[in-house]
């Protein structure tokens, strides 16, 4: 391939226009026009060979790999500050190792994946086998905290199953949406990859275009919205949410390495990330001793504070107000770090706990996207579990401990999207195990494989070497079939106990009065 010509790769100041003087927010008639050729390429080539799905891969690993530092420069612009150590690792580094998990994956999962039919299915001559086939033309909708990452991650796996795309990234955003609106227009035709950036109108536009798959990262209010609009096209959905992730210390966890993980959490992208620890549940009796080394750790990383502001005014008072909400209610808030100076951690926020929040503060229900987390003491474990069962499922929830039994009973007994054992979000970088939400924090899957499946339509096939319906359903077949069939009940039926102990004759009594119970409502 030949190399490509980079047009307006530089950050531009303002950053709604791209460098070479074009604005990067498409309007809507744009928006049907990319629509319309991806849909049209993709009926031309609805099956794209390995060797294009290769190609495809490897240039969006160039892409991000050749536009990675001009990436994190211009997202430490929209910030006004960030940890580039942070960007580079958990931006582009992160999003080209799952590219290259996926190509070297490829060829293996795009084969037909063979299913057992029954003996004597195959004794005909019969076999049975899913066969992954490209949804179509599929729309990306990512968010402003991980920009990068969480839109290459999936437009990985959507490029490697087939699609083609069309992504809308954050305005809030705006320097990094230029960079990459610019990367993907050098490395790829539109109809293959497009990027764009809009107000709230186009973004609902957005969601209203009848792709054959759309995915959503953000947050849960926002999700609902996506999910209606999709619906009107009955276009299937894979929603990445939220929620507020509960850490766990167990009653022989180690209250040093559960202080330790949480005060790195918060202060990694100053907490604005959906797996964050937002809840945190300590033994009643060890809630001291859990933050005064949570206060020794924050003091010890107090220079690395400053390092990520929270994105943007509005959201830095919203953290503020829900401070100040839980404090005048009655909650007692505990500074981690005494005597920050205000003009060295400029927008960013002073990580702090927060003692007896309750249900009628905003901060119980919303999720913080900050370096703020509430701690609850409790006494026993099953506690903890009624707690978090009583509030929607988390995108995550991680545990500190070695105590098997305690351990297993919060396993099985809890609902998250994904569990950690003494640490936090690891589950989210292994390629080789899924990463979504249950109920509230979302739906479908994504990563590795499971985002190859989440983009593709695993079809059923089902060959025989000769017809097998009319030798079972006309005559004279159909009345051999028939015998056999009764034959089959009745056998079943006698190896088959009564449930719970009662008779087959009270059973179905029962059933049928509380069905036509149901019929006469």
């Amino acid at each position: 391939m030949a190399e490509p010509t980079l047009v307006g790769s530089s950050v531009s100041e303002d950053p709604t226009v791209r460098a070479d003087g074009n604005p990067i927010c498409s309007n809507e008639a744009d928006l049907e026009k990319l629509f319309a050729g991806a849909v049209a390429a993709f009926r031309a080539e609805p099956f794209p060979t390995f060797e294009v799905r290769d190609d495809r891969l490897s240039r969006l690993d160039a892409m991000v790999c050749s536009f990675g530092v001009e990436l994190a420069e211009a997202l430490r612009a929209d910030y006004g500050r960030r940890s580039m150590m942070q960007t580079l690792a958990a931006e582009a580094v992160t999003a080209s190792g799952q590219i290259r998990h996926t190509q070297k994956r490829l060829k293996s999962w795009m084969g037909p994946r063979r299913r057992y039919a029954g003996f004597g299915f195959h004794a005909m001559g019969g076999s049975a086998a899913l066969h992954p086939q490209p949804r179509g033309v599929v729309g990306i909708i990512s968010p402003w905290n991980f920009p990068v990452a969480l839109t290459i991650a999936p437009l990985a796996s959507a490029l490697a199953a087939g699609n083609r795309a069309l992504c809308k990234v954050s305005e809030l955003t705006p320097r990094t949406a230029q960079v990459l609106h610019d990367a993907a227009s050098a490395w790829f035709d539109p109809s293959e990859v497009s990027i764009m950036v809009g107000e709230a109108e186009f973004s609902q536009r957005f969601t209203e275009l009848p792709f054959n798959h759309l995915f959503f990262t953000g947050s849960t209010n926002v999700g609902r919205h996506v999910m209606r609009a999709a619906a009107a096209n009955l276009t299937p959905v894979t929603l990445e949410l939220g929620g507020k992730s509960p850490l766990v210390l167990g009653p022989d966890g180690k209250s040093e390495a559960a202080a330790k993980t949480v005060v790195a959490g918060k202060i990694f992208n100053s907490g604005q990330y959906c797996v964050a620890p937002d809840r945190v549940f300590v033994p009643s009796h060890r809630v001291d001793e859990f933050l005064e080394d949570c206060r020794r750790f924050a003091t010890a990383q107090r220079a690395d504070i400053g390092a990520t502001s929270i994105i943007n005014d509005q959201h830095r008072t919203r953290l503020q107000d829900l401070l100040d909400d839980a404090t005048t209610n009655g909650a007692q808030a505990v500074a981690l770090v005494d005597d920050l100076d205000a003009d060295a951690i400029g927008r960013s926020f002073p990580p702090t706990a927060l003692l007896g929040a309750e249900e009628s503060m905003e901060i119980w229900s919303e999720e913080v996207f900050g370096p703020l987390f509430t701690v609850h003491g409790y006494d026993t474990i099953d506690e903890v579990i009624d707690e978090l069962n009583a509030g929607p499922e988390p995108l995550a929830a991680y545990y500190f401990g070695s105590d098997d039994e305690h351990l297993e009973r919060f396993l099985t007994r809890t609902a998250a999207g994904g569990v950690v054992v003494n640490d936090i979000m690891l589950h989210v970088g292994l390629e080789n195990l899924p990463f979504g939400g249950v109920g509230q924090s979302g739906m479908g899957s994504y990563h590795g494989r499971a985002g190859f499946d989440t983009f593709s339509h695993l079809k059923p096939i089902v060959k025989v070497r000769s017809p097998i319906t009319p030798r079972t359903m006309a005559p004279p077949g159909a009345a051999h079939v028939e015998r056999m069939l009764r034959k089959m009940l009745a056998s079943r039926a006698k190896k088959s106990s009564a449930p719970h102990g009662g008779s087959l004759h009270q059973t179905t009594q029962t059933t049928t009065t509380t069905a036509s119970d149901l019929a006469d409502n």
